[in-house]
């Protein structure tokens, strides 16, 4: 008997993100022969996850049980990772499991450095013990996750990004990365096509791939409601009135 794919896999702790979530990992666990972990943000996350019968670590537990461990290599790695949490102050980070060196300052590119190199520590020993098949993620562009997938492509494993779809209650898997880092969106370093507008590259679609967008845009417009709130109509006149033109 083959034996099973081993996934590590992070969510946020919140019952909204979980909501999304478990309908694939049951999937993943009971029609594809998969072994599923997780990494969590908070203790309530791991006691849903644990009801459900999975096997869940909190980034605090794990930062307190690799606090000792090596660093890994560091060659390769973003050195950019963990700017755009400074930038919003750390909004989403879990709670320091272990103080910072010198009472450094949350607003200081030197604690930036301190919390990556926390994370890469915490993530390179968890990795390199669980040995799982494949590590995926929710969103991925904070440093609490982007540390996590970083380094798992360090090692090799493969790596798929998270969010929630344009449609209600859907879940979009990714192995690029979410938003303007997505496969959809092409990437960053030049366009792949014959067609660019700025940043944004606009990728080759095949025949059945094109058709599954349409599709995808189709049930937006039918369904008049998204995310987003796109699909709306209006009467020209009405809006001319609301906005007082």
């Amino acid at each position: 008997m083959k034996a099973p794919t081993k996934v590590l896999l992070f969510s946020w702790h919140s019952w909204k993100n979980l909501q999304l979530i478990l309908p694939m990992a049951n999937f993943l666990r009971e029609e594809c022969n998969c072994e599923l972990s997780f990494v969590t943000s908070d203790t309530s996350g791991k006691l849903l996850l644990g009801l459900r019968g999975f096997s869940a670590y909190t980034v605090s537990e794990l930062t307190l049980a690799y606090a000792g461990a090596e660093q890994p290599p560091s060659d390769g790695l973003d050195p950019r990772m963990g700017e755009l949490d400074l930038k919003v102050d750390w909004l989403w980070t879990p709670p320091n499991a272990l103080p910072p060196p010198d009472d450094l300052e949350r607003s200081s590119p030197a604690y930036k450095d301190w919390k990556v190199a926390e994370f890469r520590r915490t993530y390179f020993g968890l990795l390199r013990d669980l040995r799982p098949d494949v590590v995926m993620t929710w969103n991925g562009t904070l440093a609490v996750t982007g540390c996590l997938t970083e380094l798992a492509t360090h090692l090799g494993i493969p790596v798929y990004f998270m969010e929630r779809g344009l449609l209600p209650d859907s879940l979009v898997v990714d192995h690029e990365g979410v938003n303007y880092r997505s496969s959809l969106a092409g990437p960053d370093d030049g366009p792949n096509t014959e067609q660019a507008s700025g940043s944004f590259r606009v990728p080759p679609l095949d025949g059945t791939r094109r058709e599954q967008l349409r599709s995808y845009c189709y049930q937006l417009k039918v369904a008049a409601i998204s995310v987003v709130n796109t699909g709306q109509e209006l009467d020209p006149e009405e809006l001319r009135q609301s906005l007082g033109l």
